[in-house]
């Protein structure tokens, strides 16, 4: 990854805050969690990289399972505790400092499933991930990979929509700038979230409908999605009382087409052709 410090900042309750809700946060990666591990049940069990895998969360799972996992970081504090919780919880996993970027550590072909649970969005040189994914990847194997929704920036209603719409919709149509910067300061007029956090947008976006034709590209043909870290509100609004109302909509909405709008992320599941 780009900035390792942001994970080595946040390792130490990183589990219990995104996991397991504490300290008032909204548990979106349990969710998450929950998707993949229901899906990777009814695979038949092999090798599995779980390639940025933090506090271990996943790779703990997906070894009790029954697969045989292989988990790697950059940043070593994260490493840290994934070896703890691993060794307390009895777990046994290969555990290794390595970049996603360069995993010369594999042979060609070894894994039958990869997961890179928000990873390749922090990634500038994200070609480079998805080509070492490919080739340490077997002929037909999953790639499972999950990204901030764009659309979900249209229903949040901040800056960064203004930015959205007015750069991917609005200058499409609209050659005169002046016309264009009034349309614009409409726009600001109207934001009810001036800004997410900054943690957040450190990730890139990806467009759900056409972040097929980006697996094709690198030979990943995508075969399903599903979602998660349902909102009933923009951000700006949720409180924690409607966590559990959230709860509901993630059981009920994580592989329907609601998600495409009330989502903040989805997960890519694609085979390497």
């Amino acid at each position: 990854m780009d900035d390792i410090k942001i994970w080595d900042d946040v390792a130490e309750n990183y589990e219990d805050n995104s996991y397991h809700g504490k300290n008032n946060n909204y548990p979106a990666n349990k969710h998450r969690a929950k998707i993949i591990l229901r899906f990777l049940s009814k695979l038949k069990k092999g090798k599995i990289l779980d390639a940025g895998c933090g506090s271990g969360y996943i790779a703990r799972e997906v070894s009790k399972q029954g697969w045989d996992c292989t988990a790697i970081d950059l940043s070593r504090k994260m490493l840290k505790y994934a070896r703890q919780k691993a060794v307390k919880e009895k777990i046994k996993h290969d555990i290794k400092h390595c970049s996603v970027l360069d995993m010369n550590i594999f042979e060609n072909k070894k894994f039958d499933v990869i997961m890179l649970n928000g990873v390749l969005p922090y990634i500038k040189d994200e070609s480079r991930g998805y080509k070492e994914c490919y080739r340490t990847l077997k002929d037909n194997g999953y790639l499972i990979t999950s990204h901030y929704n764009l659309f979900f920036d249209l229903f949040t209603f901040d800056k960064y929509t203004i930015e959205l719409i007015s750069q991917k919709l609005i200058n499409k149509v609209i050659v005169d700038k002046d016309i264009f910067n009034r349309y614009k300061a409409k726009l600001k007029k109207a934001i009810t979230a001036p800004q997410q956090p900054k943690s957040e947008k450190t990730m890139k976006s990806e467009n759900p409908l056409i972040y097929k034709e980006k697996l094709k590209r690198y030979s990943f043909n995508e075969e399903k999605q599903f979602y998660y870290n349902f909102h009933i509100l923009p951000p700006s609004f949720t409180t924690s009382e409607q966590n559990n109302f959230r709860n509901k909509l993630e059981e009920k909405f994580y592989n329907k087409w609601q998600g495409l709008i009330f989502a903040k992320t989805f997960i890519s599941v694609a085979r390497k052709v």
